[in-house]
């Protein structure tokens, strides 16, 4: 498991697998449409934000903070 992102209400999970009961239970409330798919979820449980691929360092980089600007919009429209 990958630390938390320091001053975020998100976290980063390295893998789930979906064939066990925890990935079917996931599964559920997140649909998976291809592999990988990397889901960034607040502290509400809701998506944030989704990448779905393979996608290099720098890529998955730009994509999580999209993640970040995204929620700390979602954040500061609510105040």
């Amino acid at each position: 498991i990958m630390p938390s992102l320091v001053g975020s209400e998100m976290c980063i999970r390295d893998r789930l697998n979906m064939e066990t009961p925890e990935g079917r239970l996931f599964s559920k409330k997140y649909p998976i449409t291809g592999y990988p798919t990397m889901f960034f979820i607040n502290n509400k449980g809701n998506i944030v934000h989704k990448i779905v691929g393979k996608h290099k360092s720098k890529q998955l980089i730009r994509e999580a903070k999209k993640a970040l600007e995204k929620a700390q919009n979602i954040k500061n429209s609510k105040k």
